[in-house]
């Protein structure tokens, strides 16, 4: 992490975690009923203490917590690229060779001098506006 760690940056993960900790501490009494998890509270506190009063502790934890969270989101991104990929891209390119799709018209000729398509007047596009 080359990037200076900003004192709001600190406050913002305390309050974060320490919201999300207290959610799990009193989450049994609200619904359904049950003791508070004590243990939650204490990292509750852990969290939220610092977050006001001085953020600057939440330092090492933040650090922590921004490797594992690059290291999940790298290992995330290839997972759901590659489920994209080998769950959607490649079967519909199997269907589109199937039914002989070509959408793109490529292909190989050996007698064509250049590849170039053109368009007649009608159909012709101006590149002044695009959009």
């Amino acid at each position: 992490m080359s990037k200076k760690i900003e004192k709001k940056d600190l406050k913002a993960f305390g309050l974060v975690f320490g919201l999300i900790f207290l959610v799990i501490c009193l989450w049994p009494a609200i619904f359904h009923s049950l003791q508070i998890r004590n243990w939650a509270l204490g990292v509750s506190g852990l969290f939220l203490i610092p977050a006001f009063f001085s953020p600057a502790v939440l330092a090492t934890p933040y650090k922590i917590w921004m490797i594992i969270g690059k290291a999940l989101g790298w290992i995330n991104t290839r997972i759901i690229l590659g489920l994209i990929f080998f769950g959607v891209m490649m079967p519909l390119g199997f269907v589109m060779r199937i039914f002989g799709y070509n959408p793109l018209a490529i292909g190989y000729d050996a007698g064509l001098k250049t590849y170039f398509v053109m368009l007649p007047k009608d159909k012709a596009i101006s590149l002044k506006k695009q959009f």
